[in-house]
């Protein structure tokens, strides 16, 4: 299995280049450990879009972090965290 840290390889990839998070299998797909990385400018005083968009993509990224989540759960899998602002 092949590491997939890159989010050009990850399933996600729609969402890492128009959002900034994504999801991937740093240990290659073999291996029950998911690494998250969460976009959380979007929470920030620094995000520069209208508040209407602001909650809209912030309630998109945890809709798509809850999904992330109970599929890492299904699959026994850990999950690694990380977030970039």
């Amino acid at each position: 299995s092949r590491a997939c840290i890159n989010p050009d390889t990850s399933p996600d990839m729609a969402y890492a280049q128009k959002y900034g998070f994504y999801s991937a299998y740093p240990l290659g797909s073999n291996t029950p450990l998911r690494f998250i990385a969460v976009n959380s400018v979007i929470f920030s005083y620094r995000y520069t879009e209208p508040l209407a968009m602001q909650e809209y993509e912030a309630q998109l990224e945890l809709d798509w972090l809850a999904a992330q989540l109970q599929d890492a759960k299904i699959k026994n899998e850990q999950v690694f965290i990380a977030m970039h602002i």
